[in-house]
Order: structure tokens, then C-alpha cells, then sequence
């Protein structure tokens, strides 16, 4: 993202549950929707519930017993797209003004191993392409680390 630019993709979360997606999701969502700058994944335009259904009804279990579900997003920021990689995890921080469900999917979510794939489009507005990507992040719940790679 150079300047004011979009970016857009696909998203694919990997987790051990559909709840902790859910989890995810719903603390990324809220959070997101409080910044110009942000990353909106499609199935979050959805309530709760029919976002709890969306997860449940187009997730499944790799090899590797994680839960894999897929969708798109739209991005909006500044520069690059790194930038809302980078903190694109920051929703899982607690704030003492959130709803208490949202400070419930965030504790939860805290607590859960997450590795996170988008495959990126992102252009300027009026421009061709400036890049096509793919990003990674991995959330560790016992280190609270979080490791991204473009």
C-alpha cells in the first residue's frame, strides 16, 4: 500500500476449534471497526450468530487436526500492507472499555494457536497492482508471541 491504497485476498485462519475462530473474529471485528485504517474479513459483516454459523459451515479439519477456515477481506491503510499485518493480532489486547463479550472472545482467544495466511493484492487507487503477496502470522498462546512473515 503506497500512500492511501487497498489491498485484498484471502484470508485462511488455522486454529483448534471453530470457536477459537470464532474468538478471533469477533475481537478482530470490533477492534477493526474502531480504526480507519483496517482489515475487514467478509464473514465479520455478519452478526454473531450467523457469523458463528458461517465459521461452522465452511471450516474443516486438516491432517493435522486444526481447524482451517477460509474467506476473503478488503483492506484500507497507508504505505503497506505489512503495516496492518503487523497489527492485525493487536485485537486480542484487552481494554477495560470493551463489551463483555468482547473481552470474553479475547481472553479466549488469548489462549488459543493461531496461524493466519493471506494471499494479498494490493494496489493504489487509480493504479495497476503494486504487489501480489503472501503473509503469515503464527500467535503462540503460552509466549503471547507473535511471528509474521512476508
Amino acid at each position: 500500500m503506497a500512500n492511501l491504497s487497498n489491498a485484498d485476498g484471502t484470508i485462511t485462519i488455522k486454529a483448534k476449534s471453530t470457536e477459537a475462530i470464532y474468538n478471533l473474529l469477533l475481537a478482530q471485528n470490533y477492534v477493526e471497526s474502531e480504526y480507519e485504517y483496517h482489515t475487514q474479513i467478509r464473514a465479520s459483516n455478519s452478526d454473531s450468530l450467523k457469523l458463528k454459523s458461517e465459521i461452522e459451515n465452511n471450516s474443516f479439519t486438516n491432517k493435522d487436526g486444526l481447524t482451517v477456515f477460509s474467506d476473503s477481506f478488503y483492506a484500507v491503510g497507508r504505505w503497506s500492507f505489512e503495516n496492518n499485518i503487523n497489527w492485525f493480532m493487536d485485537c486480542l489486547e484487552p481494554d477495560s472499555n470493551d463489551p463483555d463479550d468482547i473481552k470474553e472472545a479475547k481472553l479466549k482467544a488469548q489462549n488459543e494457536y493461531y496461524l493466519i495466511t493471506f494471499e494479498i493484492k494490493d494496489e493504489e487507487c487509480g493504479c495497476e497492482m503494486l504487489y501480489e503477496a503472501t503473509a503469515t502470522i503464527e500467535y503462540n498462546p503460552e509466549t503471547k508471541k507473535i511471528k509474521h512473515f512476508i
